[in-house]
């Protein structure tokens, strides 16, 4: 399998809303409240556009064979009460099908060399609580 991790441009919007509607629809068991329309809603799009271009964002996608199996939003945190530079995975997400596979590793290692270039020393990241899988 030949897993290969590229930043994402403002062209690949559209891949990006699909793969978070993917997180979105596995993440319904464990929040009742999301609004599954928003990866694709005026916010949403706000949001992924800011991201692909800012300049504190990190925005991954894991290719496989030119098809996007997987994606990662990270974010360089600027906390006034810290004295260290922290980033933090904002959200990520792997197609279903290939989950287990090693493709979030391959995102986060990724994003961890992008933190190193930066100077940034912690990463941060939250998950719902009882989704033992994402916590591991």
């Amino acid at each position: 399998m030949n897993i290969i991790i590229k930043k994402a441009k403002i062209e690949d919007l559209a891949i990006i809303q699909k793969l978070n509607n993917e997180v979105f629809v596995a993440s319904q068991k464990y929040d009742r409240y999301l609004n599954m329309k928003w990866p694709f809603e005026k916010e949403g799009i706000k949001y992924f556009t800011n991201a692909i271009k800012g300049r504190k964002h990190c925005v991954l996608i894991a290719w496989l064979d030119d098809k996007p199996v997987g994606y990662l939003i990270g974010i360089e945190r600027n906390y006034s009460y810290r004295l260290n530079r922290v980033a933090e995975i904002d959200n990520m997400g792997v197609t279903e099908s290939y989950r287990g596979k090693g493709i979030g590793t391959l995102l986060v290692n990724e994003f961890k060399k992008w933190c190193q270039k930066r100077g940034i020393t912690h990463i941060k990241v939250n998950t719902y609580f009882n989704h033992q899988k994402a916590m591991s």
